[in-house]
Protein backbone atom coordinates (compact mmCIF):
# COMPACT_ATOMS: atom_id res chain seq x y z
CA UNK A 1 0.00 0.00 0.00
CA UNK A 2 1.17 3.53 -0.64
CA UNK A 3 0.06 7.13 -0.88
CA UNK A 4 1.01 10.12 -3.00
CA UNK A 5 1.33 13.45 -1.22
CA UNK A 6 2.21 16.96 -2.38
CA UNK A 7 4.47 18.45 0.27
CA UNK A 8 6.63 21.44 1.04
CA UNK A 9 10.30 21.08 1.91
CA UNK A 10 9.44 21.54 5.58
CA UNK A 11 7.03 18.60 5.49
CA UNK A 12 9.34 16.10 3.84
CA UNK A 13 11.44 15.18 6.89
CA UNK A 14 8.30 13.98 8.69
CA UNK A 15 7.41 11.60 5.85
CA UNK A 16 8.70 8.09 6.47
CA UNK A 17 9.15 5.12 4.12
CA UNK A 18 9.63 7.30 1.08
CA UNK A 19 9.78 5.37 -2.18
CA UNK A 20 10.82 8.42 -4.20
CA UNK A 21 10.35 12.18 -4.40
CA UNK A 22 9.85 14.28 -7.53
CA UNK A 23 10.78 17.96 -7.35
CA UNK A 24 8.52 20.41 -9.18
CA UNK A 25 9.27 24.00 -10.07
CA UNK A 26 12.27 25.41 -8.23
CA UNK A 27 12.23 22.68 -5.56
CA UNK A 28 15.84 21.50 -5.05
CA UNK A 29 16.87 18.14 -3.67
CA UNK A 30 16.40 18.42 0.11
CA UNK A 31 19.50 18.01 2.21
CA UNK A 32 19.73 14.57 3.77
CA UNK A 33 17.06 12.99 1.57
CA UNK A 34 17.83 9.27 1.46
CA UNK A 35 15.39 8.15 -1.22
CA UNK A 36 15.80 8.74 -4.98
CA UNK A 37 15.04 12.30 -6.08
CA UNK A 38 13.73 13.20 -9.55
CA UNK A 39 14.03 16.85 -10.72
CA UNK A 40 11.12 17.03 -13.13
CA UNK A 41 11.86 20.45 -14.61
CA UNK A 42 8.24 21.61 -14.89
CA UNK A 43 7.07 24.85 -13.28
CA UNK A 44 4.71 24.37 -10.35
CA UNK A 45 1.77 26.76 -10.79
CA UNK A 46 0.64 27.03 -7.19
CA UNK A 47 3.77 28.45 -5.63
CA UNK A 48 7.53 28.48 -6.06
CA UNK A 49 7.94 24.72 -5.83
CA UNK A 50 6.67 21.50 -4.36
CA UNK A 51 7.54 17.88 -3.78
CA UNK A 52 5.55 14.91 -5.01
CA UNK A 53 6.25 12.22 -2.44
CA UNK A 54 5.40 8.56 -2.98
CA UNK A 55 5.08 6.96 0.43
CA UNK A 56 4.74 3.26 1.17
CA UNK A 57 3.83 1.29 4.26
CA UNK A 58 6.52 -1.26 3.44
CA UNK A 59 10.22 -1.36 4.18
CA UNK A 60 12.20 0.35 1.41
CA UNK A 61 15.69 -0.53 0.17
CA UNK A 62 17.67 2.05 -1.81
CA UNK A 63 20.35 1.38 -4.40
CA UNK A 64 21.40 1.82 -8.02
CA UNK A 65 21.82 -0.34 -11.10
CA UNK A 66 22.19 0.10 -14.86
CA UNK A 67 22.55 3.86 -14.33
CA UNK A 68 19.24 4.17 -12.46
CA UNK A 69 18.69 5.24 -8.88
CA UNK A 70 16.40 2.63 -7.33
CA UNK A 71 14.11 2.01 -4.40
CA UNK A 72 12.39 -1.30 -3.81
CA UNK A 73 9.93 -3.04 -1.54
CA UNK A 74 9.02 -6.71 -1.60
CA UNK A 75 6.51 -5.94 -4.36
CA UNK A 76 7.49 -2.68 -6.09
CA UNK A 77 10.56 -1.19 -7.74
CA UNK A 78 11.08 2.51 -8.44
CA UNK A 79 13.84 3.55 -10.84
CA UNK A 80 14.80 6.94 -12.21
CA UNK A 81 17.47 8.26 -14.58
CA UNK A 82 18.58 11.44 -16.37
CA UNK A 83 20.18 10.98 -19.78
CA UNK A 84 22.10 13.42 -21.96
CA UNK A 85 20.53 13.14 -25.40
CA UNK A 86 23.85 13.74 -27.14
CA UNK A 87 22.04 15.36 -30.05
CA UNK A 88 20.00 12.24 -30.87
CA UNK A 89 16.77 11.79 -28.89
CA UNK A 90 15.80 8.62 -30.74
CA UNK A 91 19.07 6.91 -29.82
CA UNK A 92 18.92 8.24 -26.25
CA UNK A 93 15.38 6.90 -25.86
CA UNK A 94 16.48 3.49 -27.13
CA UNK A 95 19.47 3.42 -24.77
CA UNK A 96 17.35 4.43 -21.81
CA UNK A 97 14.69 1.79 -22.40
CA UNK A 98 17.25 -0.91 -23.15
CA UNK A 99 18.86 -0.17 -19.78
CA UNK A 100 15.44 0.04 -18.15
CA UNK A 101 14.43 -3.43 -19.34
CA UNK A 102 17.80 -4.87 -18.35
CA UNK A 103 17.29 -3.44 -14.87
CA UNK A 104 13.81 -4.93 -14.55
CA UNK A 105 14.89 -8.35 -15.75
CA UNK A 106 17.99 -8.46 -13.54
CA UNK A 107 16.24 -7.19 -10.42
CA UNK A 108 13.23 -9.51 -10.55
CA UNK A 109 10.57 -6.81 -11.10
CA UNK A 110 9.80 -7.51 -14.76
CA UNK A 111 6.36 -5.91 -15.02
CA UNK A 112 6.14 -2.21 -15.81
CA UNK A 113 3.19 -0.44 -14.20
CA UNK A 114 3.87 3.24 -14.83
CA UNK A 115 6.49 5.33 -16.67
CA UNK A 116 6.99 9.10 -16.75
CA UNK A 117 8.96 10.61 -19.67
CA UNK A 118 10.07 14.25 -19.79
CA UNK A 119 12.29 15.97 -22.34
CA UNK A 120 12.71 19.37 -23.96
CA UNK A 121 11.06 20.56 -27.17
CA UNK A 122 8.60 17.70 -27.45
CA UNK A 123 6.77 19.15 -30.48
CA UNK A 124 9.82 20.67 -32.17
CA UNK A 125 10.90 19.21 -35.50
CA UNK A 126 14.42 17.91 -36.05
CA UNK A 127 15.46 16.48 -39.39
CA UNK A 128 11.90 16.63 -40.68
CA UNK A 129 10.33 14.77 -37.77
CA UNK A 130 8.76 15.83 -34.49
CA UNK A 131 10.88 15.06 -31.46
CA UNK A 132 8.05 13.18 -29.75
CA UNK A 133 7.91 10.82 -32.72
CA UNK A 134 11.65 10.28 -32.56
CA UNK A 135 11.34 9.45 -28.87
CA UNK A 136 8.51 7.03 -29.67
CA UNK A 137 10.60 5.22 -32.30
CA UNK A 138 13.42 4.63 -29.81
CA UNK A 139 11.06 3.44 -27.08
CA UNK A 140 9.21 1.09 -29.43
CA UNK A 141 12.48 -0.42 -30.68
CA UNK A 142 13.44 -1.34 -27.12
CA UNK A 143 10.06 -3.01 -26.57
CA UNK A 144 10.54 -5.02 -29.76
CA UNK A 145 14.10 -6.02 -28.89
CA UNK A 146 12.89 -7.47 -25.56
CA UNK A 147 9.83 -9.13 -27.14
CA UNK A 148 7.54 -7.12 -24.89
CA UNK A 149 3.95 -7.05 -26.12
CA UNK A 150 2.56 -3.57 -26.70
CA UNK A 151 -0.80 -4.82 -25.40
CA UNK A 152 0.84 -5.15 -21.96
CA UNK A 153 2.57 -1.76 -22.12
CA UNK A 154 2.49 0.32 -18.93
CA UNK A 155 0.53 3.44 -18.17
CA UNK A 156 2.70 6.37 -19.22
CA UNK A 157 2.97 10.02 -20.11
CA UNK A 158 5.38 12.12 -22.15
CA UNK A 159 5.35 15.82 -21.30
CA UNK A 160 7.77 18.41 -22.60
CA UNK A 161 10.05 20.62 -20.53
CA UNK A 162 11.68 23.90 -21.54
CA UNK A 163 15.18 22.47 -21.33
CA UNK A 164 17.27 19.82 -19.61
CA UNK A 165 18.04 16.15 -20.17
CA UNK A 166 15.76 13.24 -20.95
CA UNK A 167 14.24 12.23 -17.61
CA UNK A 168 12.60 8.82 -17.19
CA UNK A 169 11.25 7.33 -14.00
CA UNK A 170 9.04 4.35 -13.38
CA UNK A 171 7.30 1.91 -11.12
CA UNK A 172 7.55 -1.82 -11.78
CA UNK A 173 6.26 -4.89 -9.97
CA UNK A 174 7.02 -8.55 -9.39
CA UNK A 175 3.46 -9.25 -10.54
CA UNK A 176 1.81 -8.23 -13.80
CA UNK A 177 -0.80 -5.52 -13.71
CA UNK A 178 -3.95 -5.41 -15.82
CA UNK A 179 -3.96 -2.94 -18.72
CA UNK A 180 -7.12 -0.82 -18.97
CA UNK A 181 -8.26 0.69 -22.26
CA UNK A 182 -10.85 3.36 -23.00
CA UNK A 183 -13.68 2.40 -25.42
CA UNK A 184 -13.97 6.08 -26.36
CA UNK A 185 -10.43 6.00 -27.75
CA UNK A 186 -8.31 3.95 -30.10
CA UNK A 187 -5.56 2.25 -28.09
CA UNK A 188 -2.43 4.39 -28.42
CA UNK A 189 -0.40 1.42 -29.69
CA UNK A 190 -2.95 1.07 -32.54
CA UNK A 191 -2.74 4.66 -33.79
CA UNK A 192 -2.59 5.08 -37.59
CA UNK A 193 0.70 6.02 -39.26
CA UNK A 194 -0.27 9.70 -39.49
CA UNK A 195 0.99 9.97 -35.88
CA UNK A 196 4.42 8.62 -36.71
CA UNK A 197 6.30 5.56 -37.99
CA UNK A 198 5.74 3.80 -34.66
CA UNK A 199 2.72 4.13 -32.42
CA UNK A 200 3.12 5.31 -28.80
CA UNK A 201 3.81 2.34 -26.55
CA UNK A 202 1.54 2.73 -23.54
CA UNK A 203 -1.82 1.61 -22.16
CA UNK A 204 -4.49 4.12 -21.17
CA UNK A 205 -4.25 2.92 -17.56
CA UNK A 206 -2.79 0.05 -15.55
CA UNK A 207 -4.40 -1.66 -12.56
CA UNK A 208 -1.90 -2.99 -10.04
CA UNK A 209 -2.38 -6.64 -9.11
CA UNK A 210 -1.47 -6.57 -5.44
CA UNK A 211 -2.69 -3.21 -4.12
CA UNK A 212 -5.26 -2.46 -6.86
CA UNK A 213 -3.94 1.06 -7.41
CA UNK A 214 -5.04 2.38 -10.82
CA UNK A 215 -2.29 4.23 -12.68
CA UNK A 216 -3.88 6.66 -15.14
CA UNK A 217 -1.80 7.63 -18.16
CA UNK A 218 -1.51 11.13 -19.49
CA UNK A 219 -5.06 11.75 -20.71
CA UNK A 220 -6.21 14.50 -23.04
CA UNK A 221 -9.09 15.68 -25.21
CA UNK A 222 -8.91 12.80 -27.70
CA UNK A 223 -11.82 10.74 -29.01
CA UNK A 224 -10.97 7.85 -31.29
CA UNK A 225 -7.47 8.97 -32.19
CA UNK A 226 -8.27 12.59 -33.03
CA UNK A 227 -7.89 15.70 -30.88
CA UNK A 228 -11.12 17.46 -29.99
CA UNK A 229 -12.13 21.10 -29.36
CA UNK A 230 -9.16 23.08 -30.74
CA UNK A 231 -8.63 26.42 -28.98
CA UNK A 232 -11.34 25.66 -26.39
CA UNK A 233 -9.66 24.94 -23.07
CA UNK A 234 -12.84 24.34 -21.09
CA UNK A 235 -14.22 21.90 -23.66
CA UNK A 236 -10.86 20.11 -23.72
CA UNK A 237 -10.86 19.89 -19.93
CA UNK A 238 -14.35 18.38 -19.88
CA UNK A 239 -13.47 15.89 -22.64
CA UNK A 240 -10.35 14.89 -20.73
CA UNK A 241 -12.35 14.38 -17.53
CA UNK A 242 -14.87 12.27 -19.48
CA UNK A 243 -12.01 10.04 -20.63
CA UNK A 244 -10.75 9.66 -17.06
CA UNK A 245 -14.29 8.82 -15.90
CA UNK A 246 -14.41 6.10 -18.54
CA UNK A 247 -11.11 4.63 -17.35
CA UNK A 248 -12.40 4.56 -13.78
CA UNK A 249 -15.55 2.82 -15.04
CA UNK A 250 -13.58 0.23 -17.02
CA UNK A 251 -11.45 -0.48 -13.93
CA UNK A 252 -14.50 -0.88 -11.70
CA UNK A 253 -13.77 2.37 -9.85
CA UNK A 254 -16.66 4.54 -10.96
CA UNK A 255 -18.98 4.56 -7.93
CA UNK A 256 -16.84 3.24 -5.11
CA UNK A 257 -13.24 4.32 -5.45
CA UNK A 258 -10.28 5.44 -3.44
CA UNK A 259 -8.94 9.00 -3.56
CA UNK A 260 -7.47 10.46 -6.73
CA UNK A 261 -4.05 12.05 -6.96
CA UNK A 262 -3.99 14.05 -10.19
CA UNK A 263 -1.40 16.17 -11.97
CA UNK A 264 -2.69 18.62 -14.58
CA UNK A 265 -0.24 19.85 -17.21
CA UNK A 266 -1.11 23.20 -18.80
CA UNK A 267 0.51 24.35 -22.03
CA UNK A 268 -0.21 28.01 -21.15
CA UNK A 269 0.06 28.73 -17.39
CA UNK A 270 -1.98 31.92 -17.82
CA UNK A 271 -5.11 29.78 -18.11
CA UNK A 272 -4.78 28.28 -14.63
CA UNK A 273 -7.49 30.53 -13.16
CA UNK A 274 -9.87 29.60 -15.97
CA UNK A 275 -9.53 25.83 -15.90
CA UNK A 276 -8.88 25.15 -12.24
CA UNK A 277 -12.52 25.57 -11.11
CA UNK A 278 -13.66 23.12 -13.82
CA UNK A 279 -11.30 20.38 -12.65
CA UNK A 280 -11.63 21.09 -8.94
CA UNK A 281 -15.42 20.77 -9.24
CA UNK A 282 -15.01 17.10 -10.23
CA UNK A 283 -13.06 16.18 -7.10
CA UNK A 284 -14.46 14.27 -4.13
CA UNK A 285 -13.41 14.51 -0.51
CA UNK A 286 -9.87 13.18 -0.20
CA UNK A 287 -8.92 13.84 -3.83
CA UNK A 288 -5.92 16.07 -4.58
CA UNK A 289 -4.81 17.80 -7.78
CA UNK A 290 -1.78 19.93 -8.60
CA UNK A 291 -1.13 22.10 -11.66
CA UNK A 292 2.17 22.40 -13.52
CA UNK A 293 3.28 23.97 -16.78
CA UNK A 294 4.10 21.39 -19.41
CA UNK A 295 4.17 21.07 -23.19
CA UNK A 296 1.63 18.50 -24.42
CA UNK A 297 2.74 16.09 -27.16
CA UNK A 298 0.21 17.46 -29.70
CA UNK A 299 0.38 21.17 -30.46
CA UNK A 300 -3.42 21.56 -30.55
CA UNK A 301 -3.89 20.11 -27.06
CA UNK A 302 -3.97 22.65 -24.26
CA UNK A 303 -3.87 20.35 -21.23
CA UNK A 304 -3.28 16.80 -20.09
CA UNK A 305 -4.16 15.07 -16.82
CA UNK A 306 -2.53 12.00 -15.29
CA UNK A 307 -2.51 10.41 -11.87
CA UNK A 308 -3.46 7.49 -9.68
CA UNK A 309 -6.62 6.24 -8.05
CA UNK A 310 -5.57 4.80 -4.72
CA UNK A 311 -7.12 1.63 -3.34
Amino acid sequence: MFDVRYLSAASLPSATNLLFVAGLGSAPKPAGLACPFVPVGLDFLQGSGAYEAWITNDTVRYGSAHGFATASTDELLFAGVQIDEGGDLEAASRRAYDALFALLDDSGYPHLLRVWNHFAGITQHVGGMERYRRFTIGRHAAFEARNRAVEAAPAACAVGTEDGPLVIYLLASRNAGTPVENPRQVSAYRYPERYGPKSPTFSRAMLGTTDKVLFISGTASIVGHESQHPNDLIAQANETLANIDQLLLQAGRSESRGPLRLKTYLRDPHYLGLVRPVIDAKLRDGDKVIYVAGEICREELMLEIEGVCLS
